[in-house]
């Protein structure tokens, strides 16, 4: 049989079983005592107050945005600054939560929002008379956004909604944002089959998602007896039901038990690729500040992509190309421009999405897979160059 190289894994050890086994001893499969654990656990160990288990990290942040809008008490449809490579939950966020978005370029050293071209495109949009109200950052693949971002939002009075969906337990740099979003999606570094999570240091955004998630209930603590029930299912807000289930919850915990041999594994396996990989005509990531998601290749213009994937692929190497968003029919309909036009607005991502791609770094790899995984790269950059 062919090896293959998948891009994710998902882990369950003896930690996973057993609390999936007390879920299923309580019967109480729902949003409780694990949901609740998971997503103060989360926001502890990223420097926030407040955490809320739910559905997906879609969701979390699409509500992290209704839930900033309602605290404001914004009555025009907002404007969020997103970055032109993401994954398309990004953009399809800020539509379902009635905003629309602008796209901000990239850095080629680290695929993240530019600092310098969210300036541009800040001081653009106050230009025409549309500004920006929230910027919404992502850290990729697990590299998070450079610090300047921050200091950018906070000079600009900008609350910002930060996509870490990709981006968990980094060393540094996930400690800011005036809401983040994680998720524990199949094959993310906190991979629990489905789940994302949104932390915060204002309780009265926590309150607002709590309701965003739970029917928009007026009351998160409402009776519990039959005098009192009728309180508890009081809805002063238009919510959904997007609550989250503790068989989900119980495998994130073991995995949160585990972060630093999962983030370890992945963080060794770039370090392994990055030295097999010097020398040849691709860009590849730095280890700083890392977890390795993914492993992120942007290949130098001479080399052909096309040719080099389809080797890849032929030889059971999956890949995806390096999260493409001005190319996306959805967005060129969104935007009423061009692809000669977004090009332009764009040009690293425009670059990224011809040349960019990535490969699996995940602990389910073994040295073999890694060394095996590095050969086929090497030899598909031989023929395509």
């Amino acid at each position: 049989m062919k090896r293959q190289i998948t891009l994710g894994s998902v882990a369950i050890t003896p930690v996973e079983r057993r609390y999936v086994e007390q879920v299923l001893d309580s019967t109480l499969v729902g949003p409780f005592e694990f949901s609740k654990k998971v997503a103060s656990r989360i926001a502890e160990l990223h420097g926030y107050q407040y955490g809320r288990y739910l559905n997906s990290g879609q969701s979390a942040l699409t509500i992290a945005l209704r839930a900033i809008i309602q605290q404001k008490g914004w009555k025009h449809r907002p404007l969020v600054a997103t970055p032109a490579c993401t994954y398309i939950s990004t953009q399809a966020s800020c539509i379902f939560a009635g905003c629309d978005f602008c796209l901000v370029d990239v850095g080629l050293d680290d695929i993240n929002m530019d600092p310098k071209a969210l300036r541009d495109q800040l001081e653009y949009q106050k230009l025409i008379g549309r500004p920006v109200d929230i910027v919404m950052p992502v850290h990729l693949c697990g590299k998070p956004v450079k610090r300047e971002i921050k200091d950018i939002c906070d000079s600009y009075n900008l609350p910002s909604v930060v996509d870490s969906c990709e981006t968990i337990f980094a060393p540094k740099d996930l400690d800011w944002g005036t809401i983040v979003c994680f998720s524990t999606f199949s094959n993310h570094t906190l991979g629990a089959g489905a789940g994302g999570i949104a932390v915060t240091n204002d309780k009265q955004l926590d309150f607002f998602l709590f309701q965003q998630i739970s029917h928009g209930r007026e009351n998160e603590n409402g009776g519990t007896d039959p005098h009192t029930m009728g309180d508890r299912f009081r809805f002063s807000e238009w919510g959904e039901s997007l609550k989250p289930s503790d068989l989900y919850a119980a495998v994130a915990m073991g995995g949160i038990e585990r972060r630093h041999n999962i983030v370890s594994a992945q963080q060794f396996n770039a370090f392994r690729l990055n030295e097999a990989l010097k020398g040849l005509p691709l860009m590849l990531p730095t280890m700083d500040n890392h977890t390795f998601m993914f492993y992120p290749i942007v290949a130098q213009g001479s080399v052909n992509v096309i040719k080099l994937l389809a080797h890849l692929h032929d030889n059971g190497v999956f890949t995806r190309r390096l999260m493409p968003i001005t190319n996306q029919p959805v967005v060129l309909k969104y935007t009423g421009m061009s692809q000669e036009e977004l090009d332009k607005i764009c040009p690293n991502a425009a670059f990224i999405n011809r040349q960019g791609f990535y490969v699996g770094s995940h602990p389910g790899l073994t040295g073999e897979d890694i060394i095996y995984l590095s050969q086929k790269i090497r030899e598909g950059v031989a023929l395509a160059s």
